[in-house]
């Protein structure tokens, strides 16, 4: 297909192939694929589309946001490729990208309005998404300070929120550990200090023992013991026989040397026995102290550690994580003041947001009702409600409590009176099939101006409309195409004459394969086809001539 500019028609019968069109380029905004797209017998199905984006700024944008080049004649190429096995190969000017970026790069490309999309006027949440693209230029900062708000309130409040939850076991845990570090710090413990107290009661309480054998030690080496010389004097004696043989033999001076030092260290370890022996005294006293001690650090040891070396690790660990416990108390209360700070903020915003908001309805309503009265329904009220929802985990807003989200604190629902005297409704409860494609129809024709996407697509919008509405539809696609390249699937002959272009939609059986073909139309053939949409299967003379007529009001409303 090569569209042209301005209001490009397809027409066909039922059946004929015409959502295959609007199935390929869903697939290249990344839509979703099917490998039942694929046709019989093949592997793989390709879509590609060629875009104009020279004046395109928010897909330029967009593309560097990809970290995408455009090309330098602003032509984009899309492509994507989906196989029997489900995969997907997508393409942006030739590079592999993943199926996101189609999704992110196609709303500033083409806008699609399916042949079932006003229904989603139905839904209540969406009318805001449509009041928010018209006041887009207005909106984008206020709401973009929303959402950063929101998102910083939010953090803060599920932190709070998780620090509050836990804070009865955080409380018996904190009585805990406070009893823990008390008891074990009321010792004053020091490293290594048990295996000293364990060894100095061995001392005390071996003590008349360690004196004999002190003394018995003592005696032996400096008095002699038993009859027996003392050793110093032995060695004193063995000594200066050995000098004697080195003053004439000095072959065993080395051994001389070695004697004499066995010498010095007897009479040196004589002088620390005698000085052992001294200090060596009973302390009945001091032995229950070292027992009391050592009581006291056994009660801790069953409790906290086999030592006091693990006992003061222990008591290092849970140190550590008191102070913790003991901050939260403190972030806590830091959080409450900061997240009190952050809802006012976020009302403040959610409230500036809101004021903005009602301004952009006022001027939407009165722009609706003008194109609505193009599109023969002058009598219809339109009107946009602003509601707002009570929660009681909501923020405080006067003397209620209010639901604030990340797109601020406003319920909008359209709301219409089709007939004089009837009293505003909602939308959804009372607009008929045709009156919700019009209302849609001039939402589009709108939010088009607004949203600045070049090209829009509509699939069928004339559904349960005919006459003079149909008349009416059909001068405002052709003057939305004034501004914007429109696509239209229509099964409306009024609309289909107001074609910049016509392509005409058949399916035929070429051998033993069902294939649908498409082609550009003008003149007689174009008369033809309108006819057949005029006249059913029968076409006439009359019919043609409706046809030519309808073409020639085409042409004088274009050149006017």
């Amino acid at each position: 297909m090569e569209l042209g500019e301005g209001l490009n028609i397809l027409t066909g019968e039922t059946g004929a192939g015409k959502s295959i069109i609007i199935g390929a380029v869903t697939l290249l905004l990344g839509g979703r694929a099917s490998a039942e797209f694929i046709r019989t017998g093949e592997d793989v199905a390709e879509v590609t589309g060629i875009f104009d984006i020279m004046q395109n700024q928010g897909a330029i944008e967009r593309l560097g946001a990809l970290d995408i080049e455009p090309e330098d004649d602003g032509m984009l190429l899309i492509g994507r490729e989906i196989s029997v096995t489900g995969r997907n190969k997508c393409k942006i000017n030739g590079r592999p990208v993943p199926l996101s970026a189609l999704s992110s790069l196609g709303p500033y490309l083409i806008d699609i309005h399916g042949q079932h999309e006003h229904q989603s006027l139905f839904k209540t949440e969406k009318h805001i998404e449509f009041l928010d693209i018209y006041n887009k230029d207005e909106l984008g900062e206020l709401l973009d300070k929303v959402k950063v708000i929101y998102k910083r309130f939010s953090t803060i409040r599920k932190e709070l929120r998780e620090l509050l939850s836990n804070e009865k076991e955080r409380a018996k845990r904190e009585e805990l550990l406070k009893f823990q570090i008390e008891e074990i710090d009321s010792l004053q413990l020091s490293i290594g200090e048990d295996r000293a107290l364990e060894n100095e009661r061995r001392v005390l309480a071996s003590s008349e023992k360690l004196f004999e054998f002190a003394v018995k030690a003592y005696q032996s080496i400096s008095e002699g013991y038993a009859g027996s010389p003392a050793l110093v004097d032995s060695l004193g004696a063995l000594v200066k026989e050995l000098e004697s043989i080195v003053s004439i033999d000095e072959r065993l001076i080395k051994k001389l040397d070695i004697l004499e030092g066995i010498f010095y260290n007897l009479q040196e370890l004589s002088h620390e026995l005698r000085s052992y022996r001294d200090s060596l005294e009973f302390d009945s006293g001091r032995l229950n102290q070292i027992e009391e001690r050592l009581h006291r650090i056994s009660r801790l040891r069953v409790k906290y550690g086999d030592s006091v070396d693990a006992i003061l690790k222990y008591r290092e660990k849970i140190g550590r994580e008191y102070e913790a416990i003991t901050m939260n108390e403190d972030e806590i209360i830091h959080l409450t003041k900061e997240k009190e700070k952050a809802e006012a903020e976020l009302l403040e915003a959610a409230q500036a947001l809101s004021n903005s908001r009602q301004k952009a309805a006022e001027r939407l309503e009165e722009e609706v009702m003008r194109e609505l009265a193009d599109l023969n329904m002058a009598k219809t009220i339109f009107a946009v409600k602003f509601s707002i929802e009570e929660s009681p985990d909501g923020l405080s807003y006067g003397d209620k409590r209010i639901k604030v989200g990340p797109d601020g604190m406003d319920i909008v629902e359209f709301m219409i009176s089709p007939n004089p005297g009837e009293e505003l409704r909602p939308l959804v409860k009372i607009a008929s099939g045709g009156e919700l494609s019009r209302i849609m129809l001039a939402l589009k024709t709108i939010l088009a101006s607004a949203d600045n996407v070049p090209t829009l697509v509509f699939d069928e919008i004339d559904t349960g409309i005919g006459g003079r509405t149909a008349d009416a539809v059909a001068m405002k696609l052709a003057a939305l195409s004034r501004a914007h390249q429109v696509i239209c699937i229509t099964h409306l002959p009024q609309i289909a004459a107001m074609a910049n272009a016509h392509y005409l939609i058949e399916k035929e059986m070429v051998g033993a394969r069902t294939r649908t073909s498409l082609k550009s139309i003008d003149g007689a053939l174009q008369i033809e086809e309108l006819a057949r949409m005029l006249g059913g299967r029968h076409v006439s003379e009359t019919t043609r001539k409706q046809a030519q007529e309808m073409i020639d009001r085409a042409l004088i409303y274009y050149n006017n």
